[in-house]
């Protein structure tokens, strides 16, 4: 179902939001605020507002809703943290309206906004949003528009700059300089020491370049399972590293406490193995046996790609102010063809009146000769065709100035709005 007409108010500036994030609120507050789940959000604000999107991520518990009222709205939001976390977020959240919210969503799929700038989840997160908020039915057709051109944003500034180049994040570099050291991981033999985050992590990365075998081992063989059951991948305890010392290609590790000692690898390693550590402090010891890569090795790797994220900044702010001007160019044209709709539903409906009015006559009087009603209906079409193709010219002109008092006004007069 279409939204009603918005008033005279231009459509991009009925976009509103209310910001959790890293930037406006400590992450402790973000924390707090963010332990309602979905099902709890939706359930309670859906009804606040014709449409809702909720953005939750690691760092964000974003609101973005379309329509007149604001107010209300923050209200109620204000009200559901209070009773469901006892904080207020109106203490630290930013509130936008229009085009800032427009172009905040803009930069958050562009990975600008994010805590590791030029990260690529927040762009499947920034789409997973919209898709949830259809499946809840809570996607009106203004909020779909919104966020698909966020995507189709953050796709082109990832295409056009280099703001996700390289590996920021030390997990990523690891399993990229194991890549790059190796010749590329295809068909080699990798393990993942660890099943914590970090080594899921490069866990995830090693497995999407397809080696030929990835083994997960760990203190506690259950997490181990998990994690490589998730991967397609083999795993174990680390009682099996004395074996694997002698048939991996790549070693990468992530845990706490002490894992390879010199002993262990000079004892059991192939000759050449690479090993990557980058646990705090350290798990694994040197030996001429293996060439090793502790996590001071990475960090430099990690804060060049930061700086050339960085670097890349401006030109992402270009790209998403081009976006900003053509998403308001289109949202103003989806708002004015509404209007123009509705203008078109009631001429339809006074001149199929009216034709059936007017073949009545002619059959009354016997003046209906076969084939009159096909000329006289083609007739009646062609009327209001030409008649309100001058109307939709300037409606259409009215919506690129954004001059929405005269699309309120033609449809007042020509759609049959009463005042």
């Amino acid at each position: 179902m279409e939204p009603e007409p918005r008033g005279a108010m231009a459509p991009e500036q009925l976009y509103h939001a209310v910001l959790i994030n890293h930037k406006t609120c400590s992450l402790d507050a973000v924390r707090t605020l963010s332990s309602p789940g979905l099902d709890e959000i939706y359930s309670t604000l859906s009804g606040a507002a014709p449409g809702l999107v909720v953005l939750s991520t690691c760092n964000r518990v974003e609101l973005y809703w379309y329509g007149e009222e604001v107010e209300g709205v923050v209200s109620m939001i204000s009200e559901f943290f209070i009773n469901k976390t006892g904080m207020d977020p109106l203490e630290c959240a930013a509130i936008l309206h229009g085009d800032d919210v427009v172009r905040h969503l803009f930069r958050v799929a562009s990975g600008i906004e994010s805590l590791m700038v030029g990260e690529n989840e927040i762009l499947a997160q920034v789409r997973q949003a919209a898709e949830e908020a259809a499946r809840r039915g809570t996607l009106d057709p203004y909020l779909r528009l919104l966020f698909h051109r966020a995507v189709v944003a953050g796709k082109r500034a990832r295409r056009e700059t280099r703001i996700s180049a390289g590996a920021v994040s030390i997990p990523l570099v690891a399993a990229r300089l194991a890549s790059e050291e190796m010749g590329g991981l295809e068909g080699r033999t990798v393990v993942i020491v660890g099943a914590g985050e970090a080594a899921a992590i490069m866990a995830e990365a090693v497995a999407k370049q397809k080696p030929g075998r990835l083994i997960v081992v760990n203190r506690t063989p259950g997490k181990a399972k998990r994690l490589a059951e998730m991967l397609d991948a083999e795993w174990g305890g680390l009682d099996m590293l004395p074996k694997l010392l002698g048939e991996a290609d790549v070693i990468l590790v992530a845990v706490s406490g002490p894992v390879l000692s010199r002993d262990m690898l000079d004892l059991y390693a192939r000759q050449g193995l690479l090993v990557i550590d980058i646990s705090m402090p350290p798990a694994v010891e040197g030996s001429s046996r293996v060439s090793t890569r502790w996590i001071d090795d990475l960090k430099p790797i990690a804060e060049k790609n930061r700086r050339l994220r960085e670097a890349e900044i401006p030109r992402v702010e270009r790209i998403v102010e081009e976006e900003v001007q053509l998403f308001r160019r289109l949202v103003r044209r989806r708002a004015a063809d509404e209007v123009l709709a509705r203008i078109m539903e009631r001429a339809e409906s006074i001149r199929k009146r009216e034709l059936e009015r007017a073949l009545q006559a002619l059959s009354s009087r016997g003046a209906a000769p076969d084939g009159a009603s096909f000329i006289v209906e083609a007739m009646s079409r062609s009327i209001v065709r030409k008649v309100l193709q001058p109307v939709f010219s300037a409606a259409r002109e009215a919506a690129e100035r954004g001059d929405f008092a005269r699309l309120k006004l033609m449809l007042k007069i020509l759609g049959g709005e009463q005042s």
